[in-house]
């Protein structure tokens, strides 16, 4: 989604470039070279793009980037189109924007599971207030006491209940424009593993 969307920017500046270039034929060659750059940059990311999302990566100064949507007649001006620097940071912003949004979907996944799970907990604390999850019927024969069901069925239903719960998240794709994601797997066991914690 987040790459059609720099896909079909990239298409109207193309389409604007050539209705500009048709009318001012003196700056055919500005043209040509912006526009063979940007085709030739498109298809090949580099590789800070590339790396996994789970490496630190130095923050990237948008300052300039925020010009350029202020003002952009100033890309105009430039005489051999844009930079490699600024070339660079249009091309790695798709890729922090997927790492961005990732991560808030991982934060909301650890938030609702932590959630849930200590509503179940706090549920089974509380000696009164709500209608209680499981009842238990406890009957004497001398000389025991017989609870049904046992609380090995129980503690089975608990252990489903926060498998059901932990599941949920597995069931969230992450972004990852096509390519498999190494780190996805991480960030579900990290997110289980909050689970556990917090179950304990």
């Amino acid at each position: 989604m987040v790459e059609e969307a720099v896909e079909e920017v990239l298409d109207l500046v193309k389409k604007e470039a050539e209705i500009w270039k048709a009318n001012n034929a003196d700056s055919d060659t500005f043209f040509d070279t912006l526009l063979d750059e940007t085709s030739s940059n498109v298809s090949k990311p580099s590789q800070a793009a590339i790396e996994p999302s789970g490496t630190p990566t130095q923050q990237q100064d948008w300052s300039s980037v925020y010009e350029c949507f202020e003002n952009p007649q100033n890309l105009l001006r430039t005489g051999g189109g844009l930079s490699k620097a600024m070339q660079e940071m249009v091309l790695n912003a798709v890729s922090e924007m997927r790492r961005y949004y990732s991560r808030k979907v991982i934060d909301v996944l650890i938030k609702v599971t932590r959630t849930s799970l200590d509503t179940l907990r706090r549920r089974f604390i509380l000696n009164t207030g709500p209608p209680p999850v499981f009842l238990l019927d406890a009957k004497l024969k001398i000389p025991s006491v017989i609870i049904w069901p046992p609380l090995e069925e129980v503690q089975e239903a608990l252990i489903t209940a926060g498998k059901h719960i932990t599941g949920v998240a597995k069931g969230v794709a992450q972004w990852t424009g096509g390519e498999t994601q190494v780190s996805g797997n991480k960030s579900i066991e990290h997110i289980t593993g909050v689970a556990k914690g917090v179950a304990q």
